[in-house]
């Protein structure tokens, strides 16, 4: 801001917090498509939920730019600013699975999954990479997914949705679509009096 301002840029940012609620964001999007702005620049609570209200800010001609988290329909935006979150899924899956190896627990390995918030593309891209690495070892006997929750990327929910799951039983190992979750999901371990053996 204070650089493109030094240049000479006469520039006002309007900051809109959606709260994870895709209704409060494309309400938020018809409001500055009605103030009339000269861009959008939006991370997507739901790759599909916001899109009509983005449709009128491309009928409107007001430049749409997604980041971190894209839309479904990439024509609705001029360019999105991101990770690959299926190759940073994958990376880190395989690197489970080589802890596993090195663990010399026996097969099958029992893990569980804690997913983002459902709709996301960060949290689907997120799940597709984790899948692309276990699938193959589930059909081979050498892994079992034991649960599969979401936790919309919160540390509370991680918290909790683990406690439940250890409440049926232990696993192996566990792998999470963000660090809150995560770290949610220690809690709950060490809550239940385990040590886990590696965290990343």
């Amino acid at each position: 801001m204070e650089e493109l301002r030094a240049k000479g840029v006469s520039l006002e940012l309007l900051v809109y917090d959606a709260k994870d609620d895709p209704a409060l964001q494309s309400s938020q999007i018809e409001t500055v498509v009605g103030m009339k702005v000269s861009a959008i620049l939006i991370n997507p609570v739901h790759m599909e939920a916001v899109q009509p209200a983005l449709e009128k800010a491309g009928k409107a001609g007001i430049p749409v730019i997604t980041t971190d988290r894209d839309v479904a329909n990439p024509a609705l935006r001029v360019v999105f600013i991101g990770t690959d979150n299926v190759k940073g899924a994958e990376q880190a899956a395989q690197k489970l699975v080589k802890a596993l190896q090195a663990s010399g627990k026996p097969k099958p390995w029992r893990v569980v999954i804690l997913n983002g918030i459902p709709g996301t593309t960060v949290a689907e891209d997120r799940k597709k990479g984790f899948h692309n690495v276990l699938d193959p070892l589930v059909r081979d006997g050498c892994l079992v997914i034991v649960a599969e929750e979401v936790a919309n990327f919160r540390r509370d929910q991680g918290l909790s949705v683990t406690e439940s799951i250890l409440a049926k039983g232990r696993f192996d190992a566990l792998i999470a679509a963000n660090d809150e979750m995560a770290l949610g999901a220690l809690q709950a371990i060490e809550g239940a009096g385990l040590r886990p053996a590696w965290t990343w």
